[in-house]
């Protein structure tokens, strides 16, 4: 009786522990995922936020990025710096301020043939905001220095 209950106490062990490396993995996994799993290339190619799929995935820079099909992950992958967003996915005009807020990922805008992100609430619409400034050219400036300065990631 005493062996069995230790067989099934190392059994209850050993499910326990795979459960929870399981899911220690799948959050890590998730965390690593980019945009909230909305396609890069959908942005560019069809000027729309559009959730991507697992089976199209691609990794880029410890980032994992939904596509949302085959065709998509060719383009991704012949130049992905076309597609991955500006400032590592953050929004764009919080870091400008000095920031570091949550993104929208269908508050975006393509400037210059980059992506970049905005974060949208029912409080505050930071693409609304960025579109007021006067001088978008110096928004990105700032945005740039205080990503490269804190080393956003």
């Amino acid at each position: 009786m005493r062996i069995f209950l230790s067989n099934v106490l190392l059994v209850l062990i050993a499910v326990f522990y795979s459960t929870f490396a399981f899911s220690q993995q799948m959050q890590s996994n998730t965390s690593d995922l980019a945009i909230e799993g909305y396609s890069p290339v959908s942005y560019f190619t069809k000027n729309l936020a559009e959730k991507g799929k697992p089976e199209f995935s691609v990794t880029y820079i410890s980032k994992t990025y939904y596509l949302a099909s085959k065709e998509q992950v060719r383009l991704f992958n012949t130049n992905p710096k076309k597609y991955v967003p500006q400032f590592g996915g953050h929004c764009s005009y919080n870091l400008a301020l000095g920031r570091k807020v949550n993104i929208d990922p269908t508050s975006f805008k393509i400037i210059n043939n980059l992506l970049y992100l905005f974060h949208n609430s029912a409080k505050f619409d930071a693409l609304k905001e960025w579109n007021k400034q006067p001088n978008e050219k110096n928004l990105l400036k700032k945005a740039k220095g205080q990503f490269t300065l804190y080393e956003f990631g």
